[in-house]
């Protein structure tokens, strides 16, 4: 009888009247058979039966045997995912008794393999170059410009070598290339720097060539989306293999950008729903994690908020998703009175505020200032830019012309430079060679001068 599918788009006495015909003409081998006659007789009177119910019903297709069920997507089987009764238990007595478990293995701060997150701005701030240079110091295994310093000393995080595809929606491979000769060019300027003095750059070279992988998929349409409109289940499927296959092995998937990833509406919850389903599915799969950039309101850009809910669209991307990294510009100021205060054209055009305001499994991640060079190359800077700002918005005629005004300007007002926050970076040795363990040595990012 299994053989045998039943329409079940009919009316439900069109159901028995379809399961008692399917027992008249395929009559169990176990039973004594009844007349072949008799059968026939029943069947066919079943079946006028039905005919005249689809008649009044308005259904008028005829009961077929060969008809195939509509395909629905159903529930994902939970048997594979059932935690058992002896590790919940386990787990509650290891608690009680002090077990310290062991730490995550972070890929980033706060995020897992199998997690999916974001990294948010507003546009032309530097997203695509924040993707690239967190790439290129996962690929190395050292924080060569800084952009993890916010991270505590005590939240159990490493930097390990990792490795990373950067899938290009929006640039061609030309603009991600041209980035990386920029980022290096800026290492060769700033090589005198105490930030960067200690950098072995033919290994860090060779190591990015073996764990960084740039990925165009620019000008493909239709075709590089992970979500789509009147996509089946099968296409689904179908995408989240064939993008299982072929980046089996590496650590993070970076997808640039979110809204070239799919067709949906960005305010379409549903649509927002299936993509990052997707998403999670190829993490899973893969056991890697998958970053998407995206862009946040307008006003969150305008103000310089940072919280994970300016993100743009869906509140799936806020809500659902599991790490969030947000960027945001030196935003407008306003006096006691609410009343607009201008802030130095510089400030405004050459600092970036990183916050990761989403990251569950870590302690909370102190935000950190960036100094967005000329050629766009993103770096922790030394500099109280908060403090900056506050001299700006005191004193209307002040114009900042490059870093060190505003460190000038900082000491004769008593300021200082900023002292940068402890964090994971800052206090490990400070020989950056990759693949060799560091010498004890004071992080000096706060004493250097440009």
């Amino acid at each position: 009888m299994s053989d045998h599918i039943f329409d079940w788009d009919s009316q439900p006495s069109d159901k028995i009247a379809a399961m008692v015909a399917h027992a008249a003409a395929f009559p169990d081998p176990d039973v004594d058979t009844v007349d072949p006659r008799e059968q026939e007789a029943t069947a066919a009177a079943l079946g006028r039966q039905q005919t005249r119910n689809r008649s009044k019903t308005g259904l008028l297709s005829p009961f077929s045997r060969e008809e195939k069920p509509k395909r629905l997507t159903a529930w994902a089987d939970p048997e594979e995912g059932i935690v058992s009764q002896q590790d919940i238990r386990a787990a509650c007595e290891a608690g009680y008794r002090g077990d310290k478990l062991p730490d995550y293995d972070f890929i980033l701060p706060g995020g897992v393999a199998g997690d999916v997150g974001v990294i948010a701005g507003g546009g032309n701030l530097g997203k695509s170059w924040m993707a690239i240079q967190m790439s290129i110091s996962l690929a190395c295994g050292i924080d060569i410009f800084g952009l993890f310093s916010g991270v505590p000393t005590d939240a159990g995080w490493t930097l390990k070598r990792r490795k990373v595809a950067y899938i290009s929606l929006e640039d061609n491979a030309d603009t991600a290339t041209r980035r990386l000769h920029s980022i290096f060019a800026f290492l060769l300027k700033s090589k005198d720097k105490p930030q960067f003095s200690n950098i072995d750059i033919k290994k860090t070279i060779t190591l990015i060539e073996e764990n960084f992988h740039i990925v165009d998929m620019s000008g493909k349409g239709e075709k590089a989306y992970v979500s789509a409109d009147g996509m089946t289940p099968e296409d689904r499927d179908e995408i989240v293999n064939l993008i299982s296959d072929r980046f089996v092995g590496f650590d993070l998937i970076i997808f640039d950008t979110l809204r070239r990833s799919n067709s949906h509406d960005e305010n379409d919850n549903v649509g927002a729903n299936r993509t990052l389903s997707q998403f999670d599915q190829i993490a899973a799969n893969l056991k890697c994690m998958i970053l998407v950039l995206t862009h946040v309101t307008k006003e969150a850009s305008f103000n310089g908020d940072t919280q994970i809910e300016v993100v743009r669209g869906s509140g799936v991307w806020s809500c659902n998703t599991r790490y969030g990294c947000v960027m945001a510009p030196v935003g407008q100021q306003k006096d006691k009175g609410g009343k607009r205060v201008r802030v130095d054209e510089y400030l405004r055009r050459h600092f970036v505020r990183l916050a990761i305001p989403k990251a569950n499994k870590i302690a909370p991640i102190n935000e950190i200032w960036l100094h967005r060079s000329s050629s766009g190359v993103l770096y922790r800077t030394d500099i109280d830019v908060d403090a900056a700002i506050l001299m700006s918005m005191s004193n209307p005629d002040l114009t900042f012309l490059n870093e060190d005004s505003i460190r000038t300007a900082l000491e004769i007002a008593g300021k200082g430079k900023g002292r940068p926050q402890a964090s994971a970076s800052s206090e490990k040795p400070f020989d950056m060679t990759p693949g060799r363990p560091r010498s004890k040595k004071p992080a000096a990012a706060s004493s250097r001068r440009a």
